[in-house]
């Protein structure tokens, strides 16, 4: 059956043209992912903090595709930002589903796998519509411990183009008072980054 489809497939005009096209592309992603996972996080640091961000979201925003699947847009946006991001203790997805918040995909430790709308940090958040950012979690009401490490928050929501909702990304830290109005920012870009690249299955 797939010896069918492939002949199938290969007897289209744009075959050869595509097939190599798709080839170049996965080689310059594979590229970037290993430049992106082993040797970037050294870059990045080195850098100014302006520069920095500008790089990192630049470098985001090409390792993620429209065409791949929602789950792997995720995985791989957690996996690069948590690996790059300085000073903090987890970051992950919490994804909507009816009234409540499913974890998604995460770097750091096991996190709370269910939060209701409207509820802690990441529910007010999904709720509202709206970026929040905790400089002392313990103050927030109604704060939901996952880890307790974490000393500030941000949280993120992801919007679809017609501001529909699909999630969150929740940014924990150590520290207290660690995400500023910069931080903010380009977070909230790379947020919009991670919406837009993120298709319907």
């Amino acid at each position: 059956m797939f010896a069918q489809i492939r002949w199938r497939v290969s007897n289209f005009p744009d075959y050869n043209f595509s097939r190599n096209a798709m080839l170049r592309r996965i080689r310059h992603r594979t590229f970037l992912l290993a430049g992106v996972l082993r040797i970037k996080r050294r870059i990045y640091h080195n850098l100014l903090p302006s520069t920095m961000w500008d790089r990192l979201i630049q470098d985001l925003d090409t390792l993620l595709d429209v065409s791949d699947h929602p789950v792997t847009t995720l995985a791989n946006s957690a996996a690069f930002l948590f690996r790059n991001l300085e000073r903090i203790n987890w970051l992950g997805f919490y994804l909507c589903d009816a009234n409540e918040l499913y974890l998604g995909p995460f770097g750091g430790k096991p996190a709370c796998t269910k939060i209701e709308m409207g509820k802690g940090v990441c529910g007010t958040s999904a709720l509202r519509k709206e970026t929040i950012v905790v400089d002392e979690v313990e103050k927030f009401p109604g704060h939901i411990a996952c880890d307790p490490d974490s000393r500030s928050e941000i949280v993120i929501p992801l919007l679809s183009a017609n501001g529909e909702l699909f999630g969150v990304l929740d940014v924990d830290s150590a520290e207290l008072s660690r995400f500023g109005n910069e931080e903010k920012a380009m977070l909230e870009m790379a947020a919009a980054i991670i919406a837009r690249k993120l298709r319907t299955v």
